[in-house]
């Protein structure tokens, strides 16, 4: 799957700003269990991360980040069967 592709899923997918962190500005999508294709595409997405991430470090804890468009994507579980919630963020502009 390309990134073009990944992009269009992105898209699909509901996402949800993560009012509790909000001194941290991040969004969420939730897996959707109860519908396949949903489901599938956050499947998608997952392998997308785990595939092409890098680590990175937040409050002491590694985890899986990929950059994708504007915004930097992480997975918080190793196990994808266990996996319910990814989370995006705006990547920092970068002042050249």
């Amino acid at each position: 799957m390309n990134e073009k592709e990944i992009l269009n899923i992105i898209e699909t997918l509901k996402w949800t700003f993560a009012k509790t962190m909000a001194y941290w500005p991040h969004y969420y999508t939730v897996r959707q269990s109860d519908n396949a294709e949903l489901n599938e595409m956050y499947n998608y997405l997952y392998n997308y991360i785990k595939d092409n991430h890098y680590i990175q470090l937040f409050n002491g804890e590694e985890y899986k980040y990929c950059d994708i468009g504007e915004y930097s994507y992480w997975i918080m579980d190793d196990d994808i069967n266990s996996s319910i919630i990814i989370n995006r963020a705006k990547k920092p502009v970068k002042i050249v």
